[in-house]
C-alpha cells in the first residue's frame, strides 16, 4: 500500500512538472516572438562603440581604442560574412580592414588585432539586433534582417555622397 501512495505522489509531481514545463515553454516562445517583432532603433546603430585594438609589432605589444559606430562596424562585418562563416576568418578579416583604416587615418602599425572582449561584444550586439546568428559556437551567418540593413545602409551612404 505504501508503494501505491508513493506512486500517486510521484505521479502528481510528474504532472505538475509537465505543466510547469509547458507553461515555461509557452512563455519562452512568447518572449521570442516579442523580441523578433521589435524593430531595432536605427539611432542606436549610429551610437559609437570603442573597439579595443591590440598591436603586436617587433616583440612589442600595446592596446589602443578606436571609436566607430555600430552601423560602420556592421558595414565591415556584413560583407565579410557574405563569403565566410567561420568566426576566426571573420575576426581576422575584420581586424585587417580596421587596421587598414587605422593606418590610413592615424599612421598606425600593421599588426593590429581586435581584442577578444571587443569582438565578443560586437558579436553579441549583432546577435541581439538579429543581424547575425551563430551555429556550433564557430559559425556565424547573416540573417535576412542583416542583409536588409546592409542594403539600406549602403543606399543611405550613397545618398550622402
Amino acid at each position: 500500500m505504501r508503494a501505491t501512495q508513493f506512486d500517486k505522489v510521484e505521479s502528481v509531481e510528474i504532472e505538475r512538472l509537465k505543466y510547469e514545463n509547458q507553461s515555461l515553454s509557452a512563455e519562452l516562445e512568447e518572449m521570442k516572438s516579442v523580441v523578433n517583432a521589435q524593430e531595432f532603433d536605427f539611432e542606436s546603430l549610429l551610437s559609437i562603440f570603442r573597439i579595443n585594438v591590440d598591436y603586436y609589432v617587433n616583440l612589442r605589444s600595446w592596446s589602443e581604442f578606436i571609436e566607430i559606430s555600430w552601423a560602420e562596424i556592421f558595414s565591415i562585418v556584413g560583407p565579410i560574412m557574405k563569403s565566410h562563416s567561420e568566426i576566426e576568418i571573420i575576426r581576422g578579416k575584420m581586424s585587417s580592414v580596421i587596421s587598414t583604416a587605422l593606418r590610413k587615418s592615424q599612421n598606425a602599425f600593421e599588426g593590429a588585432e581586435i581584442n577578444d572582449l571587443s569582438f565578443d561584444e560586437i558579436t553579441s550586439y549583432f546577435i541581439r539586433c538579429n543581424f547575425i546568428e551563430m551555429k556550433n559556437d564557430h559559425i556565424m551567418f547573416l540573417t535576412s534582417k542583416g542583409r536588409k540593413f546592409l542594403i539600406e545602409y549602403k543606399y543611405l551612404i550613397n545618398i550622402g555622397k
